[in-house]
């Protein structure tokens, strides 16, 4: 969180090939572990949100939805995470790969849906 307790600013990541992505989001997963440091897991969402930014879903959508799907429940963690800075940013991710995805995140929307509702009530 920034001193205004604003959500951090993600910078664009660019990767420079499908194996690229691969590799950047599965060093990202064991970071997204709730065991780990929440301002490392605030990092980790924050740079999913860079490398979607830098156009990774774009140029390599099959990787990306690959490891996204892999980093599904990893995701629930970071929802239901006590810690509201935690809780916000993982939300907030959300709807930045809502926006880049499209319909083709509407899967993953049914599936964090009723876990949104669930938090948000």
């Amino acid at each position: 969180m920034t001193s205004g307790n604003e959500l951090p600013e993600a910078k664009a990541l660019s990767v420079g090939s499908e194996r690229d992505l691969r590799a950047e989001l599965e060093r990202i997963r064991p970071t997204m572990a709730i065991t780990v440091d929440w301002n490392k897991r605030i990092d980790a969402m924050v740079k999913i949100e860079g490398l979607v930014k830098g156009g990774a879903y774009g140029m390599y959508p099959e990787a990306f939805l690959e490891q996204l799907r892999v980093l599904r429940d990893a995701l629930v963690v970071q929802i239901n995470d006590r810690r509201s800075a935690i809780s916000r940013q993982a939300c907030h991710l959300l709807g930045v790969l809502a926006r880049a995805m499209g319909m083709v995140f509407e899967p993953y929307a049914v599936h964090f849906l009723p876990l949104l509702f669930k938090v948000g009530s």
